[in-house]
């Protein structure tokens, strides 16, 4: 919500629910802008690690039933669109799922460099 302020003779806009300090913010308005940027990195992190669980269960199934899937694509025809179908689409969830790690560590990351407090 914005609110239409005059001050001499022009007219602008505030957001409303700043404090009335001046121009100038004060500091309890940062510790509420900071702690709700607290509050959305911890949910990003959660639903990182929760993806990182998940990612890491289908991969963890996976291989722990190689032997059953290497005995089946052994019955299976060189030529056989079974075979190439399922090739595939194991192939692409493995490239998904390195994409979605290596997104989670580089979003995880913390990047301070130069702007470390």
């Amino acid at each position: 919500m914005i609110v239409e302020k005059r001050t001499g003779a022009s007219l602008r806009e505030e957001p409303a629910s700043l404090p009335e300090t001046g121009n100038r913010p004060n500091l309890e308005m940062y510790a509420v802008i900071l702690n709700g940027i607290h509050v959305q990195i911890r949910f990003a992190d959660a639903k990182a690690g929760f993806i990182a669980a998940l990612n890491a269960v289908l991969f963890g199934f996976l291989a722990a039933r190689f032997d059953d899937v290497l005995l089946a694509y052994s019955k299976l025809d060189a030529s056989s669109p079974v075979l190439w179908f399922n090739v595939v689409s194991q192939s692409l969830y493995l490239m998904a799922t390195a994409g979605a790690v290596g997104s989670i560590l580089i979003a995880v990351k913390p990047r301070f460099s130069e702007l470390a407090p």
